[in-house]
């Protein structure tokens, strides 16, 4: 894939558009497997991603556990 396939981040993900509570955030690498599981910030929908090493991921969007969106992402630095 090239790199235009990708949505670009380097610290934070905002999520937009979407004012739902309760929202989780799982990172899986390219294979499927998953290397992050986090909260979405209720005040600004934040995701803080400092702690992903730079690469390919597919971001999953979650309301109570039920999959709402997924996102191929590429993390740089």
């Amino acid at each position: 894939c090239s790199s235009n396939d990708y949505n670009l981040f380097v610290y934070f993900i905002y999520i937009k558009n979407i004012d739902d509570k309760n929202l989780t955030v799982e990172f899986l690498d390219i294979v499927g497997r998953s290397i992050l599981t986090t909260e979405v910030s209720e005040q600004d929908k934040s995701i803080d991603v400092t702690t992903l090493k730079p690469g390919n991921y597919i971001l999953v969007l979650k309301k109570d556990d039920i999959k709402i969106m997924s996102q191929k992402i590429l993390k740089e630095y």
